[in-house]
């Protein structure tokens, strides 16, 4: 392999990044951040009250020196390949930092500033902690929201957690 085409491929991934985010700013995606917003889609207290099926995305505020990382970069496409696949039919999807997810959830306990938690019927949940840098994690957490059970030793580092909200 030469320089040229280790090159090739890292443009290559930052245009298809680069239109995928631009395309996004463009789609209705039901999602609830810091505030709520225009695509809000309820409170996530709420959301587990009433059992419906959610996923919580969290993640700190986005540093200059963190959006250069490779892993970060490939997470956010991972991220908004998924927020793609699940905009108007999906599941709700809460962007919350690590602060509102605190506040918010009491259960399961985060150690890492960044996860991803599925959650269905209000308290049954798939836990992925740190960034998803594997699109399978989101197939296999749309599949427990689906009622699918998760493996034992579930793939991709899911881990079975029960939710408790404040």
């Amino acid at each position: 392999m030469t320089a040229w085409t280790g090159v090739g491929r890292m443009l290559g991934r930052l245009v298809s990044y680069l239109a995928l985010s631009g395309f996004l700013l463009l789609l209705p995606v039901p999602a609830v951040e810091a505030g709520g917003g225009p695509h809000s889609c309820g409170d996530v207290a709420g959301l587990l009250r009433q059992g419906q099926p959610l996923v919580v995305i969290v993640a700190p505020v986005e540093t200059r020196e963190g959006a250069d990382s490779e892993a970060y970069g490939d997470w956010v496409a991972y991220r908004d390949q998924f927020l793609l696949q699940v905009a108007g039919s999906g599941p709700c999807v809460a962007r919350l930092t690590p602060e509102q997810y605190r506040a918010r959830l009491t259960a399961p306990d985060l150690r890492d500033p960044f996860a991803t938690l599925f959650v269905r019927n209000g308290r049954a949940g798939l836990l992925h902690a740190g960034m998803v840098l594997e699109p399978g994690v989101y197939q296999a957490g749309i599949a427990f929201l689906g009622e699918g059970d998760p493996a034992p030793g579930s793939p991709f580092g899911l881990v079975p957690v029960v939710v408790r909200w404040r």
